[in-house]
């Protein structure tokens, strides 16, 4: 199946993550590209997963899946235009890096 939720449907994965990176370059800065692909590599690294885009806001998950996780409330969310100025900085992906270390550490294995 071809659909993005083809593995779901196909008891293939319980939980599928689109990415921005996977069709060509992304149109995206460099340093955002950049950034991106790093906190990747390191939460891929920490947590033994393989996404090719961390911070992708596509997800799509079994139902089970979704009914099993503690979820924090829902935000309210208006993009800015560019010009507007983007409010994320560089700084922002060491403390990304710190509170994937914090809760991997948090985690008890699994059984």
């Amino acid at each position: 199946m071809s659909s993005s939720i083809g593995p779901i449907l196909e008891n293939e994965a319980p939980v599928v993550y689109g990415s921005r990176f996977l069709t060509g370059r992304s149109r995206s800065p460099w340093m955002t590209v950049v950034a991106n692909r790093t906190l990747t590599a390191i939460a891929n690294l920490l947590y033994g997963s393989s996404l090719a885009d961390m911070e992708t806001c596509n997800r799509i998950m079994r139902a089970d899946v979704a009914k099993s996780l503690r979820l924090e409330l829902p935000v309210t969310f208006t993009a800015r235009a560019r010009a507007a100025g983007k409010k994320i900085r560089w700084h922002h992906g060491f403390q990304a890096i710190g509170v994937s270390l914090k809760y991997r550490c948090q985690m008890t294995p699994r059984r």
